[in-house]
């Protein structure tokens, strides 16, 4: 409805202007840098971590993301992490109040968080809104408004997967952690399963139409 669609502009409107931040030397004294080829290897390490089984597709999209690593799309900037539906809070009215859970903060593509929060599993379902809120054309706009940065389709295939990828890292590590009895977390526990099984399924299909269009301009 009109009300989240107007949480959606003000979800995009708030990491436009996170990434509209030139981080300060404080900044890069306390947050990690990590780049495309960074975060890619930092998933990678997780899932070769607690992978308890043979992760196929999780192999298959890692040697595309390796083979393509991607430029910068512009100037560094501070990359929430894990912006997404369940991260923010808003009021009885939609409003929205605060961006919360901000350990996985570092410095590096503001892509990673756009493909991230755009990601379908949380979109919870909902067809042609992004983040369960707003249409994506609306979502982008908003978020170039804020931040004074330009969407790059040529940077978005690549995040657009790598964000399946990190889906992938967290729900298998989850399924490890249950699994060794490291917790009985029925939340973890569901991680271990739903989402495994939709970026499984979505982490497929994304790297099935990237090959296709690689063969297309061959």
């Amino acid at each position: 409805g009109a009300n989240a669609a107007g949480t959606g502009v003000a979800l995009f409107t708030a990491l436009g202007k996170l990434h509209a931040i030139v981080p300060d030397e404080a900044d890069r004294a306390a947050l990690p840098f990590q780049d495309a080829a960074g975060r890619l290897a930092h998933w990678k390490a997780e899932i070769d971590r607690h992978r308890l089984r043979p992760e196929p597709v999780a192999d298959a999209v890692w040697r595309w993301l390796s083979a393509n690593i991607p430029p910068p799309s512009g100037p560094t900037v501070l990359v929430h992490g894990d912006f997404r539906s369940g991260n923010f809070l808003v009021d009885a009215d939609n409003r929205l109040l605060a961006v919360l859970d901000w350990e996985m903060a570092h410095l590096g593509d503001a892509i990673e968080d756009l493909a991230w929060v755009m990601d379908p599993l949380w979109g919870h379902g909902m067809a042609d809104v992004v983040a369960g809120t707003c249409p994506r054309d609306t979502a982008i706009a908003a978020w170039e408004a804020a931040s004074g940065r330009s969407f790059d389709a040529a940077h978005w295939r690549w995040w657009e997967l790598f964000s399946a990828y990190q889906g992938l890292a967290i729900w298998i590590t989850s399924a490890f952690e249950v699994a060794t009895q490291r917790t009985a977390d029925p939340a973890i526990l569901f991680a271990a399963l739903h989402p495994y099984r939709f970026h499984n399924w979505h982490a497929a299909q994304l790297l099935k139409a990237a090959k296709q269009g690689e063969e297309a301009r061959a």
